[in-house]
């Protein structure tokens, strides 16, 4: 509940979000051509006002609050310069402070990515300062520093540029492509019969884990979808600011630690996966081997991957108009253009952090990378097999001191906070997000709880155990679903509870959560496999899940275009409430999902699996 002193502070204090109409000011009077223009701004200190003594005290609990003393305007030049023009009696220099520097790094970095190097936009820098002060100090007595972040006129030309007839071309490629494969599909199939045989080894594990990628990615849709719409800002900023205090909500805030079941599946398929092939050829190369894994994983993530950063960097950023479109697209169309490398060579939760192209991929860096790492610890495992307990015993320690150890030194909180004033300008500029959140060595436990999951299962198929029928393990299971809950909610040390908290207990929280959760993610997994679970695995086993989560790369690469465009869509800030935030979600939860089928049919699947055709042909050829 809101308390009446913050409501008295909302009612009182300057909007964090205020825009003006931006169809209005563009197209109103096609004979005075204006121009729209985003800005950030900064109230300057004054002491001897009661009211930024307010906005003071109120922003220095960041963990809970924006910084109310940062404001983002969306203004239009033309009414800026009538206004002023209506003043000109006055004196102008009384509203042009002699201050001009932003103290907000996350400002910087984005204007730094953003550089528009329109000089005509400049040129309204001094209009839109004198405009924004004069307005400000007439309601608030407080002067305020700004600096514009993007401009769109109404006469803006959209112009055709390299990028985008590369994305044409190619897109028109896949066209071609898909057509004739499928014209020479449809000629086989009427003269062979299709042999429909699967394999079922494994299959109850590989299906419950294909609905749990459904479920798990949904959750990152709906926590992105609240973190890109903090671009745009919801017009009732106390909706984010009382977030953390309503207990459920701790799901999503904490529920960050659910991206360990993704590396735990990736450690158990690799597994699985290894044990097949080792058993398949006996005279073992083990150096393509390892090309042979890496490979086949490289050519099934680039394809599509690849697709998604052209789209960013072509057509995307030229699909919508509205106050907040250049704001949301422009500076990761930018990042794009420099860092796809990067994204290419899945380093990208390494290198170049303040400017991430497509953020949410650091997922597929780091599981990429852990790959590698993975299977170079079973091909050791099979050529000196007395070192797999050394080795697992590094990498446990590895997997539980990497984490405490980034914590500790950079004196972060033992969880990773969505802090509302973090995500204003972009995930990429928090350094939690960077130094903790994302790198490959703060992931490292699942892929070994993985390993382990499928040594258990492989060894379980061998002996004909009946894990079904086991009591205990059964007891275990169950307890572990409320004990999940438990460890999600115990965020909340963090967020809620006021003590002292010293640097080793939160890097101690930090090393043994995340593995923790590993842990109970295998149970789960395992469980699943022997069919335990009843309501909950009748659930994963309901068939669409499954082919839900087999859309998931797609999904995630793309599901934050779909949310941009609704972010660009909008004409000013959004009233939430969390009947408003369901239907959002749900909309891009399906617009998500339904993009990802036809991206998946059509781009993903046929150009993944031909360039598969062909590595392992090359590959068999070179044996």
């Amino acid at each position: 509940m809101i308390s009446k002193k913050s409501t008295s502070f909302y009612v009182e204090s300057p909007p964090i979000y205020e825009v003006e109409n931006f169809w209005e000011c563009l197209y109103g009077n096609k004979l005075l051509p204006s121009a729209y223009c985003l800005v950030f701004s900064q109230i300057i200190p004054k002491e001897n006002s009661s009211l930024w003594k307010q906005i003071q005290e109120y922003s220095t609990d960041f963990k809970h609050n924006f910084r109310h003393d940062f404001l983002t305007f969306g203004v239009c030049v033309q009414a800026c310069k009538k206004l002023l023009k209506e003043k000109e009696d006055e004196n102008e220099d009384e509203f042009i402070t002699s201050e001009t520097n932003i103290d907000n790094l996350a400002i910087k970095k984005h204007l730094q990515i953003l550089n528009d190097p329109d000089t005509k936009f400049k040129s309204y820098d001094l209009t839109i300062k004198k405009c924004l002060n004069f307005r400000f100090m007439k309601k608030y007595a407080l002067e305020l520093k700004s600096i514009t972040a993007t401009c769109t006129a109404g006469s803006e030309m959209v112009y055709m540029r390299f990028w985008d007839i590369t994305f044409i071309l190619l897109l028109l490629t896949i066209i071609i492509f898909i057509v004739a494969s499928s014209l020479y599909d449809f000629q086989l199939k009427s003269k062979h019969s299709c042999n429909l045989n699967s394999n079922l080894h494994y299959k109850a594990e590989i299906e419950s884990q294909s609905s749990l990628r459904f479920f798990l990615m949904v959750s990152v849709i709906l926590s992105h979808t609240l973190i890109v719409m903090l671009l745009v800002g919801p017009s009732n900023t106390q909706y984010i600011e009382e977030f953390h205090h309503h207990f459920e909500k701790n799901l999503l805030l904490n529920g960050t630690i659910i991206l360990q079941t993704y590396f735990v599946i990736g450690g158990l398929l690799l597994t699985l996966g290894f044990n097949i092939e080792i058993n398949k050829n006996k005279n073992k190369n083990y150096v393509k081997l390892f090309l042979k894994f890496i490979l086949l994983r490289y050519v099934r993530l680039v394809p599509i991957y690849a697709f998604g950063i052209l789209f960013n960097i072509s057509f995307f950023t030229k699909m919508m108009h509205g106050p907040f479109w250049k704001y949301v697209t422009q500076s990761e169309k930018v990042c794009c253009q420099r860092y796809w490398w990067a994204n290419m060579l899945f380093i990208n939760n390494y290198v170049s952090l303040d400017e991430q192209c497509l953020p949410q991929t650091w997922y597929l860096a780091a599981d990429f990378q852990m790959n590698m790492v993975l299977l170079v610890f079973l091909i050791l495992i099979e050529k000196i097999p007395c070192m797999k307990y050394w080795i697992l015993l590094f990498w446990s320690g590895l997997a539980i001191l990497l984490p405490a150890i980034t914590v500790y030194l950079n004196k972060f909180e033992g969880v990773f906070l969505i802090a509302p004033e973090s995500y204003r300008y972009g995930i990429w500029f928090d350094e939690h997000f960077k130094y903790y959140f994302i790198p490959t060595h703060n992931n490292m436990g699942g892929y070994l709880v993985g390993y382990i999951l499928g040594k258990v299962l492989l060894k379980f198929e061998e002996t004909h155990i009946q894990l079904e029928k086991n009591f205990k393990f059964k007891l275990l299971w169950y307890i572990n679903i409320p004990f999940a809950l438990f460890v999600v909610f115990s965020g909340l040390i963090f967020y809620e509870i006021d003590f002292p908290k010293p640097s080793i207990f939160a890097a101690i929280y930090a090393g043994i959560i995340r593995n923790l959760w590993a842990v109970m993610s295998g149970i789960l997994i395992l469980g699943m496999a022997y069919k335990i679970g009843w309501i909950i695995y009748e659930i994963c086993s309901i068939p669409i899940f499954r082919v839900f989560g087999r859309l998931s790369l797609s999904c995630l690469i793309f599901h934050t275009h779909v949310i941009r465009i609704f972010c660009g869509i909008l004409h000013s800030p959004p009233y939430l409430s969390n009947f408003i935030m369901l239907i959002i979600i749900l909309g891009v939860v399906c617009a998500s999902y339904v993009s990802s089928f036809l991206l998946t049919i059509l781009i993903e699947y046929p150009i993944a699996n031909l360039v598969k055709t062909l590595l392992v042909k090359a590959i068999k050829s070179n044996i």
